[in-house]
């Protein structure tokens, strides 16, 4: 099974090995692209189509939903604020008329510097939430023109295509779909 051969990346990351649940690679076998699996090197070729067909008979009627990523800012968003407010404080410091004052500023400026130390430790939450839109899979599908437009719509839709063992020799069509099972969105 050779690499490198295989253009199209339309499936890639997509095909899983159903025996080690391990992705398969792109690649070609006897001139033939297709997928293979790194542990135990089961391959299947002449299947992309079928996917993208059962992809379009089972999603193609639905309302296209995207994931979009949000991110919900750390402590970082605090920080310009925070330094802002340790500059104001060092100035007021330095010209506090008494020791009694300049202890209350001091006071405030460490109770700053610990809020800054937590929110400089405080990292981004990154959720994932669905989106509507008015078109459905199968538009969007006829509409895209590039394998990279065509494979986020599949991204949309599926989490994997995972491929079981099968036979020697040539296959049927059926033999062919009943060693994929979709795993939809």
């Amino acid at each position: 099974f050779r690499r490198g051969l295989f253009r199209s990346a339309l499936l890639g990351g997509l095909v899983w090995c159903a025996d080690h649940d391990v992705r398969m690679h792109r690649g070609t076998k006897q001139g033939r692209a297709g997928y293979s699996c790194p542990t135990c090197y089961q391959t299947i070729t002449g299947f992309e189509d079928m996917v993208i067909e059962e992809f379009l008979a089972t999603k193609g009627e639905h309302l296209r939903w995207r994931m979009v990523e949000v991110v919900h800012e750390g402590g970082a968003a605090l920080l310009p604020e925070i330094e802002a407010r340790l500059d104001e404080l060092d100035d007021l410091i330095r010209q506090a008329p008494d020791r009694e004052k300049r202890a209350e500023l001091q006071a405030q400026q460490a109770t700053l510097l610990d809020l800054r130390d937590e929110k400089r430790a405080e990292t981004p939450v990154v959720t994932y939430q669905q989106e509507g839109t008015d078109r459905t899979f199968g538009e969007d599908w006829e509409a895209a023109e590039t394998v990279k437009e065509r494979r986020a719509i599949l991204d949309d839709a599926m989490t994997s295509v995972v491929v079981s063992r099968g036979g020697r020799g040539r296959r049927t069509r059926a033999q062919l779909m009943a060693r994929l099972a979709f795993q939809w969105k």
